[in-house]
């Protein structure tokens, strides 16, 4: 009964200002319609003066046609775990080492003063940026669970409770994701980026090689000198950004070495070191080929 009304009441349009508990699920709360609690939205405006923005770049934010939450299923598809068997054999595929090299030399000149300026392989950033989002090919997949970074977080703010991220951390859950967005729109504005069009996964990360959100002020690289950091649009920066991580996060051009950058880069082991390896190696022998035998 309830569905029915919350559908009844979307299709006509209305915005109500009622929420519910999931039982499913205690510690989130739905939130029908495209408004936040006022008191979220006042946390928001605070945090987003604070950052610097104007009273403008707020007011522009709030109105934009754009801005919305996602549906809870759209949250549990965003969510659901890798199928790394089919993953690794997508990318071991001979069509996706070719895609590899053809990403290779289209930004070798990057890549190379990547490698001088970190000690990092450019396979290992091309690794990353397959297994990734096969070269940004994922971001632009409507059939791919990736979307809109500012709605990801806006919708977190809104559905998420105010129960504390971690024992250590005692932010509440809802408050850490306006941090985030905060940030995100403060980074976006300092390097003239358009925050609707950053697509990226539910975790956070966001880019051709889906660098953390809270990664971007410390590890993010303006990798082809255009004055701005763009992860999505400019391959330079996203893979200078990646070597720039592995290179102050335990990597080493050893295999041992590359798996444990690996391993730091995705946050856990599992299976992702060893297929991005994998993968690694297979575009090693691709680029050191004789030109026409690959």
């Amino acid at each position: 009964m309830l569905t029915a009304l919350v559908a009844v009441l979307a299709l006509a349009g209305t915005e109500p200002h009622y929420k519910f508990e999931d039982r499913r699920d205690p510690f989130i709360t739905i939130f029908v319609g495209k408004k936040i609690p006022i008191e979220r939205e006042g946390y928001l405006r605070r945090r987003m003066s604070a950052a610097g923005l104007t009273e403008k770049d707020v007011t522009t934010f709030f109105s934009d046609s754009r801005l919305g939450i996602y549906s809870r299923l759209t949250m549990k598809n965003g969510a659901k775990k890798k199928d790394w068997d089919a993953l690794r054999d997508e990318m071991i595929a001979p069509a996706s080492i070719a895609a590899g090299l053809n990403y290779y030399r289209r930004h070798e000149k990057a890549l190379r003063l990547g490698r001088e300026r970190y000690g990092v392989l450019e396979t290992s950033a091309v690794a990353i940026a397959r297994i990734e989002s096969c070269f940004g090919t994922y971001l632009s997949n409507p059939k791919n669970p990736h979307d809109l970074v500012v709605d990801i977080f806006y919708t977190k703010v809104a559905r998420l409770s105010a129960r504390p991220v971690s024992n250590k951390n005692r932010t509440p859950r809802w408050q850490a994701a306006a941090n985030a967005l905060v940030e995100l729109i403060a980074h976006c504005k300092n390097n003239s980026l358009d925050c609707f069009a950053i697509k990226g996964s539910w975790a956070g990360a966001l880019g051709i090689t889906q660098i953390m959100l809270f990664n971007l002020d410390e590890y993010g690289v303006d990798g082809d000198s255009d004055g701005r950091v763009d992860l999505v649009g400019s391959g330079d920066d996203a893979l200078l950004s990646t070597m720039k991580f592995l290179a102050r996060n335990h990597y080493a051009r050893t295999r041992e070495g590359r798996l444990r950058g690996f391993a730091r880069y995705y946050g856990e082991a599992g299976r992702y070191p060893a297929i991005s390896l994998e993968y690694e190696t297979l575009l090693e022998k691709a680029i050191n080929a004789p030109r026409g035998s690959e």
